[in-house]
């Protein structure tokens, strides 16, 4: 599995947002905006910089013991 980047848009309060589409590594689509990043921020909105987050409706998150 892979991620390509969909699109970019624009928040009016936390800023620059960049979504990204989920492939099975050789370009097949397997899902549209699986997740999202915010790369440039606004003060108010600096906590959220270089974090991704995933669509609860199209991935599920497993957590594995180190």
């Amino acid at each position: 599995m892979a991620i390509s980047q969909a699109k970019k848009t624009r928040c009016p309060l936390e800023g620059d947002a960049t979504y990204y589409n989920l492939t099975d590594g050789s370009e097949k689509l397997l899902a549209t905006k699986t997740a999202y990043s915010y790369d440039q921020t606004f003060e108010f909105a600096k906590g959220l910089k270089g974090l991704i987050a995933f669509e609860p409706l199209l991935v599920t998150v497993i957590e594995a013991a180190a």
